[in-house]
């Protein structure tokens, strides 16, 4: 499945974007990972975007708490 991304201001993030047919939120770290966290509210989509830090809002809501699959391993 390929979703749009738009990049964040993160030393953590490089991009996200989000599906909202299947409620998956895709992130591109800035290590060249990308994964898509599946059943993800577009709410927690948002906040991720407009945080101030959107590597710490990822953290908070996302990391470790929702299924995932990985689409392109680290470089």
């Amino acid at each position: 499945m390929k979703i749009k991304m738009g990049s964040v201001e993160s030393t953590y993030l490089a991009s996200v974007g989000y599906d909202e047919k299947t409620s998956t939120i895709a992130v591109r770290f800035t290590d060249g990972a990308v994964i898509h966290f599946h059943k993800v509210s577009p709410r927690t989509y948002r906040a991720i975007v407009f945080a101030k830090s959107p590597g710490e809002k990822f953290t908070e809501l996302v990391r470790d708490k929702y299924e995932f699959t990985v689409v392109k391993q680290a470089a």
